[in-house]
């Protein structure tokens, strides 16, 4: 191990490292938009690949969300930070799916409580009171699948 260290230490050109950005001219949310970093890419795998930038100026990056990242320049040299509205176009979608999923949680337990009472009290509840509870049953079971398997 101590030989390769070496030999690649002393031989040129086998250990070029260089930061290189994705970047996607033609995104449905923002485009030029970053949409992967390499922090440690060896250079001449990426000459010549389109829609990249080797060791891009990024002098004008403040943002330190690299997703909130895009690139700049024609051909691209730079990274620069997205404005306000891009920044939310990007993170709107995450935005959504976490209240989607604090929606699903908050119906889920509405579904555990009605059941735990419903199977307190299973005796004196009605054929249409019992098959609602049915369909409670059935939709806190999806309801689990679609959240991971939060418990019984």
């Amino acid at each position: 191990m101590k030989w390769l260290v070496v030999l690649l230490l002393l031989v040129p050109g086998i250990s070029e490292a260089s930061f290189v950005a994705l970047c996607d001219p033609n995104s449905a949310l923002v485009p030029d938009r970053v949409v992967r970093i390499i922090k440690s890419a060896h250079t001449p795998d990426w000459v010549g690949v389109p829609n990249t930038v080797i060791n891009p100026d990024r002098s004008a990056v403040t943002e330190p969300l690299r997703r909130h990242w895009k690139c700049s320049g024609s051909p691209y040299d730079a990274l620069i930070d997205m404005t306000t509205q891009e920044k939310t176009t990007v993170d709107q979608p995450a935005i959504d799916r976490d209240n989607q999923r604090a929606a699903d949680l908050a119906e889920l337990e509405g579904h555990r409580a009605d059941l735990a009472q419903a199977f307190t009290d299973w005796a004196t509840l009605t054929q249409a009171q019992k098959n609602d509870m049915t369909r409670k049953q059935i939709r806190a079971f999806l309801l689990r699948e679609k959240l991971g398997s939060l418990g019984p």
